[in-house]
């Protein structure tokens, strides 16, 4: 293997124009990251504000809500989300939208601390699990799914949480980041004011 740097193999003109291509190279791999970084912040941005406009609407609650819930599973390339709200009397959580999840997990109840979204209603942190098969916290109730990688947020209203927001993988291996936290996050407020706005009407 040639060692581009050493001179008896290039003369000095060959070298800059390889210093020169190599500069140039990494400018265009960071102007297609930075371009990358652009059409996803667009594409947030594009899906917050749709989001906004169906609330804005004054559709049911129910279709606000799995309209938020489709947003973010394209954005998140996952066919699995959920959200939870807290139930009337305050003891149990209920699963109100499942896109992609077993039919038969629609109207789920989880108590408090209980699987991921338990948890988080408990502690009203979000939280992601990378191996949710093997977590201590996994509910049972969900086992039969195969649910490898969950995150989820919490619903709030002032310190209060309502509900819960959140997408499962079925891939192993799939890591969730801190950026896919702060989107659900968004997404998140966007439904705690549809709630809000229910309780105030």
């Amino acid at each position: 293997m040639q060692d581009y740097a050493d001179p008896n193999v290039y003369s000095e003109w060959e070298l800059k124009i390889l210093e020169y291509v190599s500069g140039q190279v990494a400018k265009a791999i960071e102007r297609t990251r930075l371009y990358s970084d652009i059409r996803r912040r667009n594409q947030i941005l594009s899906a917050l504000q749709e989001s906004t406009l169906i609330l804005m609407g004054h559709v049911e609650l129910t279709d606000v809500l799995q309209a938020i819930v489709r947003q973010i599973l394209q954005l998140m390339d996952t066919p699995k989300g959920f959200l939870y709200l807290v139930e009337p009397d305050g003891k149990s959580l209920k699963m109100r939208v499942g896109l992609g999840i077993n039919s038969g997990s629609l109207g789920l109840m989880l108590k408090l601390g209980e699987g991921l979204a338990g948890n988080i209603w408990e502690t009203h942190q979000p939280l992601a699990v990378q191996n949710y098969h093997n977590w201590a916290g996994r509910s049972r109730q969900l086992e039969e799914l195969g649910i490898q990688a969950m995150v989820g947020v919490p619903l709030l209203s002032g310190s209060q949480t309502m509900g819960v927001l959140g997408v499962a993988y079925m891939e192993d291996n799939r890591t969730i980041s801190h950026q896919d936290v702060d989107l659900l996050t968004r997404f998140a407020q966007l439904a705690s004011i549809a709630l809000e706005n229910v309780q105030y009407y």
